[in-house]
């Protein structure tokens, strides 16, 4: 949690706090043999788990603890705090906490879009530049760092045919009208759908639909009965 905080506030995505952390806990593995070792420590840690755990053989300890992990991450998978249908692997949760002012979202969701905006979604290029210009006036992310390139992102999209990412480029040049956005389209899904895993294949138009709907997208539900893949 505080690799996530320190990363976020410096501008880095938050999801590497899952790996520095393993070569710091393994420098500091002597450190933690040395305070376990005092006897005090031992009794203290005895008198807290209680005698349910301590009581009996290794054998029966060691079960005990595999038993109480079984549960814990059991519960977890139920709930959809793990595994592949946790919430905020999707970008319309984000959005979501975006839009209520959690802490440190905004800026997860732009990287989240300019993940996707390099990994060929014109639609999630427009979006990046529009929080880009939008998040920092309404100041619903006060921790802003340095502002990027605004036209990049535009360019981007209307390099990837994406209309209203053209649209946007002349307008950021002109001053002229509010920005434009539009939903995504068949050649966004595939990328923007996918959450932690790799690109959705071998999907139809009427699966694409499906899916977006189950993660919430608007005005998808519905729309994939008689539909084709492009």
């Amino acid at each position: 949690m505080l690799l996530y905080g320190v990363l976020s506030l410096v501008g880095v995505p938050p999801f590497y706090d899952k790996l520095l952390q393993v070569p710091v806990l393994n420098l500091m593995s002597r450190a933690m043999d040395r305070i376990s070792l005092p006897e005090w420590f031992r009794s203290l840690s005895a008198a807290s788990s209680g005698d349910l755990i301590h009581a009996g053989s290794s054998r029966q300890r060691k079960l005990a603890y595999m038993m109480l992990w079984i549960l814990i991450f059991g519960s977890l998978s139920a709930v959809g705090g793990v595994g592949d249908y946790h919430r905020g692997q999707w970008v319309t949760f984000w959005q979501g906490a975006c839009s209520d002012g959690r802490p440190g979202a905004c800026r997860y969701l732009v990287n989240m879009q300019f993940r996707f905006c390099d990994s060929g979604s014109g639609w999630a290029c427009n979006e990046a530049g529009i929080l880009q210009v939008d998040l920092p006036i309404s100041g619903k992310d006060r921790r802003w760092l340095a502002p990027m390139d605004l036209a990049e992102a535009f360019s981007r999209g209307c390099a990837l045919n994406f209309r209203p990412a053209c649209s946007n480029l002349a307008r950021l040049g002109n001053g002229l009208g509010p920005l434009e956005k539009a939903p995504p389209g068949l050649d966004d899904y595939p990328l923007i759908l996918r959450g932690t895993k790799g690109p959705l294949t071998d999907h139809s138009a009427a699966d694409f639909y499906a899916v977006a709907c189950s993660q919430g997208w608007e005005g998808s539900c519905g729309k994939g009965a008689g539909a084709s893949a492009r």
